[in-house]
């Protein structure tokens, strides 16, 4: 990708699941991100939280109070 002149950011701090570092055809750099945070807000809420507390307590056959 590097030699095809597609990666956009070199900061290896950046390399994460929230920026952007690719250059694609259709979207920006903006973009991406902002999609990345529509994804992560939409899997990470508080029913995701939720149902992993009851798998845990299903596991361990403990609750919290």
């Amino acid at each position: 990708m590097n030699k095809q002149g597609l990666i956009i950011d070199d900061n290896w701090d950046n390399f994460d699941e929230m920026h952007s570092v690719l250059k694609t055809k259709h979207l920006s750099k903006e973009r991406l991100e902002e999609l990345a945070t529509y994804c992560m807000a939409k899997f990470w809420n508080i029913d995701t939280f939720i149902d992993q507390e009851k798998i845990n307590q299903q596991k361990t056959n403990t609750k919290l109070p």
